[in-house]
């Protein structure tokens, strides 16, 4: 089981992932699972970047293996996976093991000041 790095982080299931991703604040979801040891790593990662952009942006994560029809119908065919929404939009998506820098940057990019 991995353990919640940082309580901040929202926790998402089938009862809440709609409602989430209609803010209209740019929401950053963590599609992971608690076997893959690449997802452990971007969870510890988005909790030590997490008191820079808490202002910009609500960090989220959902267990694939906990939530398979959500999965399936944001094609998350790879973890870990992070998308960002707005409004209930894709406004862009990370696949794969990613560096501090690379997840600063991806979030960066997107970000509307």
């Amino acid at each position: 089981m991995v353990p919640d790095m940082n309580n901040n982080i929202i926790v998402l299931n089938e009862e809440n992932f709609k409602k989430t991703i209609e803010n209209t604040k740019l929401i950053l979801v963590d599609f992971w699972a608690t076997w893959c040891n690449p997802c452990k790593s971007v969870l510890l990662i988005l909790s030590e970047i997490y008191d820079e952009f808490c202002e910009k942006l609500i960090f989220a994560k959902l267990n694939v293996d906990k939530n398979p029809k959500i999965t399936s119908q944001h094609n998350v065919r790879s973890i870990p996976t992070l998308i960002l929404f707005q409004n209930k939009k894709i406004i862009d998506i990370k696949i794969g093991l990613c560096t501090k820098e690379e997840i600063k940057l991806f979030i960066k990019k997107n970000i509307r000041n």
